[in-house]
């Protein structure tokens, strides 16, 4: 079970066209989250510092209770913190797999 951090997915976008940095990457659009990723999914949420709010958006099917406890751990560790830091936990609806986030700040 590999646990890491992303960029949040919402990418920006400027009169339709995504917006890219330097290096080809896409910008993101909420840059005060990161995507929680499990093996080659994205289950949650969560801030860039330890004690702020992590939501999980796959329901219990896709991660039952103690899968969910060992990626509270590693989110944790990754963000320097212990579980004592942690302060919310919210699951949030699901996502479809094919759900896409469009902001434009066009127009």
């Amino acid at each position: 079970m590999e646990v890491r951090l992303g960029p949040h997915p919402a990418q920006a976008k400027f009169n339709g066209n995504p917006l890219f940095d330097d290096e080809g990457r896409p910008i993101p659009l909420v840059t005060t989250q990161k995507s929680i990723w499990l093996d080659d999914r994205m289950v949650g949420y969560c801030g860039l510092t330890c004690g702020e709010p992590i939501s999980f958006i796959v329901d219990r099917s896709v991660l039952n209770d103690a899968a969910k406890h060992e990626v509270l751990k590693k989110v944790v560790s990754l963000l320097g913190g212990t579980m004592e830091d942690l302060r919310k936990i919210s699951q949030v609806a699901t996502i479809p797999d094919d759900h896409e986030t469009i902001i434009d700040f066009g127009s």
